[in-house]
């Protein structure tokens, strides 16, 4: 069975080929579908669309996993695609970012000591970040679209500890069958690598009907 997956932010390869040996281990092959969102971060929304659109099949049902941003990019194809079967939505961020935090990554461009070759962040990183933050504008406007307008079998996992995801958000995806979360005991900001638990559920979820409801442990 195929996975795709939309990685988070910060994932670096050694954490993609671990977690494409545990999706192995279950019988599963990951394929990842963005390696940098660099380019993003100059895109229009219609062009990430576009883009993302692209890079999945046409012609097979798709089991879609995303972790952290991704998940706001999963569901910029998820609601623009009528083949994705299962979607999972590992830490998602589905929140606007603060005036302060735009602050303080538009800050950490300046260059320090005023040299430009001297950067808090490097370039690739600091697109990545803005990429975020254009994502973060339309991430609340296309997670209510995908809940009024689509029944897709919805996985939601996250974990106690983590800092950046907010319990509140899920607030309004309580009343929906189609969607079931689990809870992880953990401050891992992807629990899909440290939980063994974690992958298993993606592969029973995505071969039943659904779980349905809320489901925490």
């Amino acid at each position: 069975m195929k996975v795709y997956y939309l990685k988070g932010m910060s994932s670096n390869q050694d954490e993609l080929d671990y977690l494409k040996m545990k999706f192995e281990e279950e019988g599963m092959e990951l394929i990842p579908l963005v390696d940098n969102y660099a380019n993003y971060s100059k895109m229009s929304k219609e062009e990430i669309k576009e883009d993302l659109i692209n890079r999945l099949p046409k012609d097979e049902k798709i089991n879609l996993v995303c972790h952290s941003m991704g998940c706001n990019y999963g569901l910029l194809a998820a609601n623009n695609m009528n083949n994705i079967e299962h979607i999972t939505f590992v830490s998602p961020e589905f929140e606007q970012v603060t005036s302060s935090d735009y602050e303080t990554i538009v800050h950490s461009t300046i260059p320090m000591d005023h040299k430009p070759n001297k950067m808090k962040f490097g370039i690739n990183k600091l697109k990545n970040i803005m990429a975020f933050v254009k994502s973060s504008k339309w991430s609340r406007l296309e997670l209510h679209r995908f809940l009024i307008t689509k029944d897709t079998p919805t996985l939601i996992f996250y974990s106690t500890g983590d800092e950046f995801v907010s319990r509140k958000q899920f607030e309004d995806m309580y009343e929906f069958d189609n969607i079931s979360f689990q809870r992880f005991d953990t401050n891992n900001h992807n629990p899909l690598l440290e939980n063994n638990k974690s992958v298993k559920l993606i592969k029973k979820d995505s071969t039943t009907v659904n779980t349905k409801g809320l489901v925490l442990n």
